[in-house]
């Protein structure tokens, strides 16, 4: 692990991000609204589209150890005209062996400062399960502030799982 570098992922590197995407809904489905089954149906192209046609205001961020993946999220711009001043963080992930180093601060201080420098965006949103502390931690260290909860907000199987409302502004 000496060698992690944060870059933007190119739609021409999606490949490698829809697996780890996948792996993720997988490992940890209280997390994400998405699900597998959804993702797959749709498939890496939809993704690598969306991505090309995005520019700057659709982007995902990946850790890299040498040509690994080993952790993501995305950020993308609100596209209502009303609410271009916002952005939201989705997709935050970290492999579990990569977990406690650090990485979830680098990838979100990156997407953060994307967010101000070159989205030039004034707000960024983004949930969280509300059982997932160490997750509610980074946010909140990294100056979120919670403002909501939905209560029952997804549901897996027959259990429902809290989420948790957070914004920083800039």
């Amino acid at each position: 692990m000496s060698n992690l570098e944060i870059r933007r992922i190119q739609p021409s590197g999606m490949d490698q991000w829809f697996t780890m995407r996948i792996q993720s809904l997988r490992d940890s489905p209280s997390a994400f609204l998405a699900s597998p089954e959804t993702e797959l149906a749709q498939g890496v192209e939809f993704f690598r589209a969306r991505i090309a046609e995005g520019g700057n205001d659709n982007v995902i961020f990946g850790c890299f150890d040498g040509q690994d993946l080993v952790g993501a999220l995305g950020i993308v711009r609100e596209g209502q005209l009303k609410a271009r001043h916002k952005a939201f963080i989705w997709g935050v992930y970290v492999r579990p062996h990569y977990r406690g180093k650090k990485i979830g601060n680098q990838l979100l201080q990156t997407a953060l400062d994307f967010a101000r420098n070159t989205m030039a965006v004034e707000q960024v949103n983004l949930s969280v399960d509300s059982s997932r502390i160490p997750a509610k931690t980074l946010y909140t260290n990294m100056g979120f502030k919670k403002w909501g909860t939905e209560s029952r907000a997804v549901r897996v199987g027959e259990e429902y799982f809290d989420e948790d409302y957070m914004s920083v502004r800039f």
